[in-house]
Order: structure tokens, then C-alpha cells, then sequence
């Protein structure tokens, strides 16, 4: 999934004067932010994603009109991205692996924030106890 904004736009840009850059080298969470500057004005920008560094298979999306998107939903993997205008590049390539959380991790987190919550419901009920055994004194 991917989450920017996309007005239309004409003018375009000249190749390589854009920097892509990320949050992250590698998402343990699977998503992440990808951003660029200078952000052109009134310019048709794609973002390619392709799973090859020679970007011979890619996925287009139209990110005209701003500066960064997140991207999220993919598996694990390595993914390359840069910037396209007129089909020509206009920015630097850029490598993002994402490697989800193990099984047991993911479940050891899960666990830990049930026993949290757990002990969180049983102070909220004793202090309810309390409070109705003074109130009754």
C-alpha cells in the first residue's frame, strides 16, 4: 500500500537533480517512508518499485505534487526504488529490505503486552474494590 498525496502536474524535471532517501535501510515492521528533495513544482513524478536492481519489472505510482510516501504491505525482501519523470530517471536508486519479526517474536510481544494488559484490568478492579470497601466504612 502506498499513501501520498497525487495532484496533476506538467513541467518536467531534469534527470538526476532529485535525492531519494528512506527512513530505514531495513524495516523490521514493514513499512517505511520514502522522501525527496528538492520537491519540484508542477512536475509528473513516478515512483518505480521493482524487486531487481536492473528495475526490469517494475510497479509505477504517480507521486506528483509531494515529498515523501509510506510504504507498507510488502513481504520480505529486498525492493529498489527511484524517481521517474517523462521516462527519464531523475533520481538516485535506492535499496530497502524488509525483514519482518520472527514467529516466536512477534508472538513473545503479543504475550507480553496480553500479560500487561492483564495486570493493568487487575489494578483498575482492586482499586475499585477498595475504593467501594472504604465508601462503605
Amino acid at each position: 500500500m502506498w499513501a501520498a498525496e497525487n495532484p496533476a502536474s506538467t513541467a518536467p524535471v531534469s534527470s538526476s537533480q532529485l535525492q531519494l532517501s528512506t527512513d530505514t535501510d531495513l524495516s523490521r515492521e514493514g513499512y517505511f517512508v520514502l522522501s525527496w528533495t528538492p520537491n519540484p513544482p508542477d512536475t509528473i513524478l513516478q515512483l518505480r518499485q521493482s524487486s531487481s536492481p536492473d528495475f526490469s519489472s517494475v510497479i509505477n505510482k504517480n507521486v506528483a505534487g509531494t515529498d515523501r510516501v509510506t510504504i507498507t504491505g510488502l513481504v520480505d525482501g529486498n525492493y529498489f526504488y527511484r524517481l521517474v519523470a517523462d521516462d527519464i530517471v531523475v533520481s538516485n536508486a535506492l535499496e530497502v529490505r524488509v525483514e519482518h519479526h520472527s514467529l516466536p517474536r512477534a508472538l513473545s510481544f503479543f504475550f507480553l503486552g496480553l500479560l500487561l494488559f492483564t495486570v493493568l484490568l487487575l489494578s483498575i478492579y482492586r482499586g475499585y474494590k477498595l475504593q467501594g470497601a472504604n465508601d462503605a466504612s
